[in-house]
């Protein structure tokens, strides 16, 4: 048999999973399915990331937002360097500071909460997760680094999105990704 079934394994939440001091890359991302009450949906993924951007540390965020009724899609993004970020974990919480934009996860349910603040596009989002963390395992990042990944493969949303000069509020599912 060429294909094996593998178990996936279930993870409690990470004590402290934010930035790593040693770390080139890290990376955290929230795809969404968004849905209004009129029944207008969009796709919103957000990538939060903090890495080197030519050898300087830096970290920002990048943003896809998917007009379903339009068949079409906006790109958003942002770059800064560590100066103007911050970060704040204690145990079992996260608080990733990206100057106006935020990535905060609570310590007692698990909830994330995103608010992004652009001058033609603003995001505030809570996903609540429904499953447990799944351990996808290591990535290859370079011939010889590896990086941990685990997913929240699913979870409820709630939004409220600038876009486009109109105010939409949702109601969704998505999923969340580390590395």
């Amino acid at each position: 048999m060429l294909l094996q079934p593998l178990n996936a394994q279930t993870l409690k939440f990470p004590s402290n999973y934010g930035r790593r001091e040693n770390t080139d890359f890290g990376a955290r991302s929230l795809f969404t399915h968004l849905e209004t009450e009129k029944g207008l949906q969009f796709g919103v993924s957000i990538f939060f990331f903090t890495g080197k951007v030519i050898g300087i540390k830096a970290s920002g965020l990048y943003i896809v937002v998917a007009d379903i009724q339009k068949k079409e899609y906006q790109k958003f993004s942002k770059i800064q360097v560590s100066l103007f970020s911050s970060t704040t974990h204690t145990v079992d919480q996260l608080m990733e500071n990206y100057s106006d934009n935020v990535l905060e996860r609570y310590p007692k349910n698990g909830l994330y909460k995103v608010k992004v603040e652009m001058d033609d596009f603003s995001i505030s989002l809570k996903f609540n997760p429904l499953k447990k963390p799944i351990d996808i395992g290591e990535l290859a990042v370079s011939d010889e680094s590896f990086n941990r990944a685990y997913a929240i493969p699913r979870g409820k949303i709630s939004a409220q999105m600038l876009y486009e000069g109109e105010d939409y509020k949702f109601d969704g599912i998505g999923i969340f990704q580390h590395q």
